[in-house]
């Protein structure tokens, strides 16, 4: 099920990628395509993120963590640090592992709520859905983040988060 809905996003996404092209082109009043690169790019575009939320905006995030705790572990423990005390509606999806079992214990502390996937995911980027922001990013070589600002595309991405989300057991 999760595979056929993950499968289902992948094709979403390849079909709507030509009008996301001509959006970047645009940069009209619909929204804006902006492509990142680089470790400092994908820190940049977590720092503009959690600068444009408020006390109780989303915050929905489907991670490993692992990748950007290897590349900036100092960096990610302040990130989280600062995104807690924002009090978001910040509801993070993980696999079952260490890093996993990690924020599920932290999750008072760290002000989140986390549930965890049994099966990896079909995919290697990680994905952020926020009010204003659908950001994807990889921290495979090279490093890169695109973020979509489109409201269109933001409250589809919401809706499949909020899917898989309810799809997995507390």
């Amino acid at each position: 099920q999760f595979e056929s809905l993950m499968a289902e996003q992948r094709r979403t996404f390849e079909n709507i990628l030509p009008e996301l092209m001509a959006l970047h082109k645009l940069r009209g009043s619909k929204g804006e395509l902006k492509y990142y690169e680089g470790p400092e790019g994908i820190k940049n575009v977590y720092e503009s993120t959690l600068r444009s939320l408020k006390s109780g905006d989303t915050y929905f995030l489907i991670s490993s963590y692992k990748d950007i705790e290897q590349m900036a572990p100092e960096w990610l423990e302040d990130f989280i640090s600062r995104r807690a005390k924002k009090n978001l509606d910040a509801r993070l999806i993980f696999l079952n592992d260490e890093r996993g079992h990690l924020n599920k214990r932290m999750e008072q502390a760290w002000n989140q709520k986390v549930r965890l996937m049994s099966h990896p995911l079909p995919f290697k980027p990680n994905l952020l859905t926020t009010p204003s922001r659908f950001v994807l990013y990889s921290t495979d070589t090279p490093a890169s983040a695109v973020v979509i600002e489109n409201p269109d595309i933001i409250a589809m991405q919401r809706e499949l988060f909020l899917y898989i989300w309810n799809s997995l057991p507390e």
